[in-house]
């Protein structure tokens, strides 16, 4: 899996997208150091989900973080918090 920082992955986004596409590559999206996002291709995602069933215990993470938002929260303070507390 190959590791990108989130401005650079948002400034080359279609090529990674082709790249993870067509070379079945995984890319760990990170900003400030915290982990945000892994793009991997469709298929290997759907089979894993499908196989594990934690999208929908991840539907409900996202879910329970998005209530405890404020307007005008820091974002990175609360993915720092939300990595300390959920592992």
């Amino acid at each position: 899996m190959e590791k990108i920082n989130a401005t650079a992955a948002r400034n080359d986004f279609f090529n990674i997208l082709e790249k993870g596409y067509l070379d079945k590559r995984k890319y760990l999206i990170y900003k400030s150091g915290i982990p945000i996002m892994i793009l991997s291709p469709y298929t290997k995602t759907i089979k894993r989900v499908a196989k594990n069933r934690t999208y929908s215990n991840l539907i409900e993470r996202v879910r329970k973080n998005k209530l405890n938002m404020k307007e005008g929260s820091n974002s990175v303070k609360i993915l720092r918090d939300l990595r300390r507390h959920n592992g």
